[in-house]
């Protein structure tokens, strides 16, 4: 019985987990998306007067290690895989808006530097890592994304810039589709992050409701094996052969013994049997 109030209630324990994780997991993404979307409104502004973005970087960048950290901690490899994509199309989709920035600001050393060729670099990377392991909905979107002219143009321009060119394209087409690709960046992570979500909560339900199914019949079933044995118990009858009340003595086994017959009339019945 005790065993079985065990089982139970370690159960119920990983449920709670997973339950928790996904609460916990609401919340993490919901702060993450409004601290990040309010540093990169700061940092446009910023790279508009001039001023350095490594410190709104900086803050992005840390936002979004918090999140990789979560998702490790996920209680089972298929809610890690989940969060891990959605966190790799957020570092792409903050690259991308990153890139933009440095592109936009109209410096020709800006366009030039390592860190824009460097960003570029690593959103392409995170977002052809992502793309592989998506759902079925978040697939459609990610080849709608690699598949619109918005896309080819952004990248286009990109090329241009890392390889020292000017832009292939006017200047207000560039920026009409990196808008684009940056909204349609942001709705793929926002799809991910979704799925990856209610996909933990769903996970916790169900775990919850199976540990309570199982812990309830893991109790039934020790109850009716302890009910049986106490009732096969109380059957079993004591031993056959029981000792006396009171051991005999050697005085009373002499006594109730036969005296044995007499020499003579042993040796007169052979006589006559011989006679015969």
């Amino acid at each position: 019985m005790l065993v079985a109030v065990v089982v139970a209630g370690l159960l119920i324990r990983q449920a709670a987990q997973v339950r928790n994780f996904a609460e916990q997991g609401v919340q993490a993404a919901s702060e993450a998306s409004r601290f990040i979307t309010a540093q990169q409104d700061s940092r446009t502004v910023a790279v508009q007067a001039g001023r350095s973005a490594a410190e709104f970087n900086q803050a992005i960048d840390g936002a979004i290690t918090k999140l990789e950290g979560f998702a490790r901690d996920a209680p089972n490899a298929r809610l890690a895989v989940e969060q891990e994509t959605a966190v790799q199309l957020l570092r792409a989709t903050e690259g991308m808006f990153r890139t933009d920035v440095l592109a936009a600001a109209g410096s020709v050393p800006a366009r030039e530097s390592r860190e824009y060729a460097a960003q570029i670099g690593v959103y392409h990377a995170n977002l052809d890592a992502a793309g592989g392991k998506l759902s079925a909905y978040g697939t459609e979107l990610y080849t709608a994304l690699i598949s619109s002219e918005s896309w080819s143009r952004v990248t286009a321009v990109e090329y241009a810039l890392v390889t020292g060119g000017s832009p292939p394209i006017a200047d207000a087409d560039w920026r009409a589709a990196a808008r684009d690709v940056g909204e349609q960046l942001s709705a793929l992570y926002t799809r991910q992050s979704t799925y990856a979500t209610q996909l933990a909560v769903d996970s916790g339900r169900r775990t919850l409701t199976g540990a309570l199914a199982a812990g309830a019949a893991i109790l039934i079933l020790a109850g009716l094996v302890f009910c049986l044995a106490t009732r096969l118990t109380g059957r079993i009858r004591g031993p056959v052969l029981r000792a006396p009340a009171e051991p005999l003595s050697l005085q009373a086994v002499r006594s109730s013994t036969a005296a044995p017959p007499d020499v003579r009339t042993v040796q007169a019945v052979l006589e006559g049997l011989r006679q015969r």
